[in-house]
């Protein structure tokens, strides 16, 4: 019997595998390499290979930075290699917790 955490990711794999690449595809995959809250900290678009997240404010920006590593990894796990071949983070001006849905973490 094989362990659900090597078992999930490669069904997710297989599932993803036999739609074809689209944004909405891509921003799926976003939501689940990232985890909520990251995924919730900023909006994303994909265009050409690369994935360009915009931090609802520069704690988060911080954040998306330090993860940048593991999130691409985890594109590429759930993806396929090439899909998402970078990751670009930008910040914005900080808002309100309570508008984003997210709070920033704390140091």
């Amino acid at each position: 019997m094989e362990r659900l955490d090597i078992t999930a990711p490669r069904a997710l794999r297989l599932a993803l595998d036999t739609q074809p690449v689209t944004h909405g595809k891509v921003l799926f995959a976003w939501s689940l390499a990232a985890g909520p809250a990251l995924a919730r900290a900023a909006s994303v678009t994909w265009n050409e290979g690369t994935l360009h997240a915009l931090a609802k404010s520069e704690p988060w920006r911080q954040e998306l930075a330090r993860a940048r590593p593991v999130i691409l990894s985890r594109l590429a796990a759930l993806l396929g290699s090439g899909i998402v071949r970078t990751l670009t983070i930008s910040g914005t001006a900080d808002v309100a917790p309570s508008s984003t849905g997210a709070t920033p973490p704390r140091r």
